[in-house]
């Protein structure tokens, strides 16, 4: 426990969590690992709880510092070795705090996935990438007979 302990401590500069190549993912990973300690061990429960509230509040801080987009995008889409992404731990360990609502990049990123990539270069008019003016005013396809 004092390894999983010294990832929060204050002295950002020699954090082992940050220092790696992804660490959004490095945080995600580790608080999926204090989930199943705390849920096989019952005497480490509440240590482990304490450090996922810490090491989600530093992940919160580290996410708010990142300006980049596609550096966001990069991290998120990033895969573990279990060929999971982030976005898909953080959804299936219900982390909501590294996605905060607010944030416009988390945003983005939910309206590229399910809109499609062009979605985020609308320049706000109407006729741009409005999927209901296209329902609305194209004529739809003629079924053939090989249809």
């Amino acid at each position: 426990m004092k390894i999983f302990k010294s990832y929060t401590q204050k002295d950002f500069e020699f954090n082992l969590l940050l220092l790696s190549s992804n660490p959004l993912m490095s945080i995600c990973l580790t608080v999926e690992l204090l989930y199943f300690i705390a849920k096989s061990r019952i005497r480490f429960e509440s240590d482990c709880l304490k450090i996922v509230s810490d090491l989600l509040k530093l992940g919160s801080i580290y996410i708010s510092k990142i300006e980049d987009e596609a550096y966001y995008e990069k991290l998120m889409f990033d895969r573990d070795f279990r060929c999971r992404p982030v976005l898909k731990l953080i959804i299936d360990t219900q982390l909501p705090q590294l996605m905060p609502e607010h944030d416009v990049k988390a945003e983005n990123l939910m309206v590229k996935l399910w809109e499609g990539g062009d979605a985020t270069g609308c320049d706000g008019n109407l006729f741009g990438y409005s999927n209901l003016y296209y329902v609305l005013w194209t004529d739809p396809k003629k079924p053939t007979k090989s249809d």
